[in-house]
């Protein structure tokens, strides 16, 4: 994950690690976390002054996977990364799933084929139409 590198967010690892500047991490409620995370992202993205091209398949939950694979994890890895430093979590005593929301990714076939270059849907897709 890049912002691992980038100046603010090391910044902010280190100040969180400093008692008298930041003092203790809450325990936090689902109400109210300690610590919140978020990102939104992007099919549709510029690198280097070019839409960045998607293979059809990364559009499919079902061969690509969803947010929880992608973005999500990144963010998991984040909040570890800077509030609980050198510390290993066991994801089966440390970690809880307490709620989680779906939804789908409207897109048109314009927007499809302005990503992945297909000028049509493929048939795995049609189903979930």
């Amino acid at each position: 994950m890049t912002e691992r590198f980038e100046i603010n967010t090391m910044l902010q690892r280190e100040f969180s690690q400093v008692k008298k500047l930041f003092g203790d991490l809450e325990k936090g409620t689902p109400d109210n976390p300690a610590v919140t995370k978020e990102s939104v992202h992007y099919f549709y993205k510029f690198v280097s002054g070019n839409v960045l091209q998607r293979p059809s398949w990364f559009m499919d939950v079902m061969q690509q996977g969803e947010g929880i694979v992608d973005v999500t994890t990144h963010l998991v890895d984040l909040v570890q990364w800077e509030s609980f430093p050198g510390q290993v979590l066991d994801y089966n005593k440390d970690v809880a799933l307490v709620s989680a929301k779906r939804w789908p990714t409207n897109m048109t076939l314009s927007q499809f084929a302005a990503i992945t270059k297909q000028s049509a849907f493929p048939e795995y897709l049609k189903k979930t139409r």
